[in-house]
C-alpha cells in the first residue's frame, strides 16, 4: 500500500500546510506530528517550520511507518545542514508497551533536531505538557477510540498552545472515495452505504462536545477544505488509483472499470472534488 500511495502523498501535504499554520508552528519549540506516516511530511516541516533550539517529534503507530521515517532522513538534505539533526528509537516499543516514556532530545540553542519514534495516538509515550504544537493530519478518524486522541492531545499540550487536525471531509466533495462504491451499486451490486472513515464529519457535534469535555477552549472552530488530488479524467482516475490499488486490484472487471470512469466524470465535472477534509482547530488555555 505504501508504494501505491506515494505519488498521492504529496497532495496531502496541502492540509498539512493548514495545520502548520493555524497552529503556529513556525513559533513553536516543540512539535509533535502523530500518525507521521512515510516521513516526507515530516521532511517538509523539518526544512520549513523548525526554528533554531527547536524539536520536531514525528511518531508513528507502525514499526514499519517508523524505518520508513528514518530512510526519509537518511537520504533528506535536512541532516546534512549545519546544526540539523535526526534521531529514530526503532527499538522500544511505545505501543505495547504502556509504562515506557520516551526521552526527547534537547536541542541546543542553535540547533533543529528531529525525533521519531513508534506511539499511539490514544496513549502517547511522553510526559504531560510537553508540547507547544500539536499536528494530527488525516489520522484521527481512523483510530479506535478517536475520545481517547483528544484528550491525549490534551494532556501532551502545553497551555496557552493550539492543535490542529485533518480527517476526512464532506462524501460529496470526496469522489475518490465514494465513485467506486456507487459504480458497484450501479452494476447491480451491494448497496453504496457511506466509508466509516467520514465518521467525524458526520458526528461533529458530539466530537466537538468532546473536546471542549477535554478541557479545550470551547471556541472549537472547524472548515472544510479541498484536499483535491489531480487525474486528467475518469480513466487516469481508474489506471493510477483504482486499478493500481492492492485493495480494488482483485476485484476490478472491464464493466467496473468503464462504470467508475462514467460516473467519476460525471460527479466531477470542470471541478476538482477528488478529496475533501475538515479542519479542526484547537486551543489549550
Amino acid at each position: 500500500m505504501a508504494e501505491w500511495y506515494a505519488p498521492f502523498e504529496p497532495y496531502a501535504i496541502q492540509s498539512t500546510v493548514t495545520c502548520l499554520a493555524m497552529a503556529k508552528a513556525s513559533e513553536s519549540k516543540r512539535i509533535l506530528e502523530v500518525a507521521c506516516g512515510s516521513g516526507v511530511h515530516s521532511e517538509f516541516i523539518a526544512k520549513n517550520y523548525l526554528q533554531e533550539g527547536a524539536l520536531l517529534v514525528s511518531c508513528d503507530f507502525s514499526n514499519s511507518m517508523v524505518e520508513m521515517l528514518k530512510a526519509q532522513y537518511d537520504k533528506s538534505v535536512f541532516t546534512k545542514m549545519p546544526d540539523c539533526k535526526f534521531s529514530c528509537d526503532l527499538e522500544t516499543d511505545f505501543v505495547s508497551n504502556e509504562n515506557a516514556v520516551a526521552e526527547l532530545p534537547q536541542p541546543a540553542l542553535k540547533e533543529r533536531q528531529v525525533f521519531g519514534c513508534m506511539a499511539d495516538n490514544m496513549r502517547l509515550p511522553f510526559a504531560s505538557e510537553s508540547f507547544d504544537c500539536y499536528i494530527s493530519n488525516m489520522s484521527m478518524m481512523i483510530v479506535p477510540d478517536y475520545k481517547k486522541q483528544i484528550h491525549e492531545c490534551f494532556r501532551v499540550l502545553k497551555k496557552g498552545s493550539f492543535a490542529c487536525f485533518t480527517v476526512w471531509g464532506r462524501p460529496e466533495e470526496t469522489i475518490s472515495m465514494t465513485v467506486i462504491g456507487q459504480a458497484r451499486e450501479a452494476l447491480g451490486g451491494p448497496k453504496y452505504e457511506t466509508p466509516g472513515y467520514f465518521h467525524i464529519t458526520q458526528n461533529w457535534d458530539e466530537v466537538r462536545k468532546e473536546f471542549i469535555k477535554a478541557g479545550f477552549h470551547k471556541s472549537v472552530k472547524s472548515w472544510f477544505q479541498p484536499n483535491n488530488w489531480w487525474f486528467k479524467d475518469g480513466k487516469d482516475f481508474v489506471e493510477r488509483f483504482y486499478k493500481s490499488n492492492p485493495l480494488h486490484a482483485p476485484n476490478v472487471t472491464e464493466p467496473m472499470e468503464k462504470k467508475v470512469a462514467e460516473l467519476y466524470d460525471k460527479m466531477e465535472g470542470d471541478q476538482l472534488r477528488t478529496f475533501d477534509s475538515m479542519v479542526i482547530l484547537v486551543y489549550k488555555e
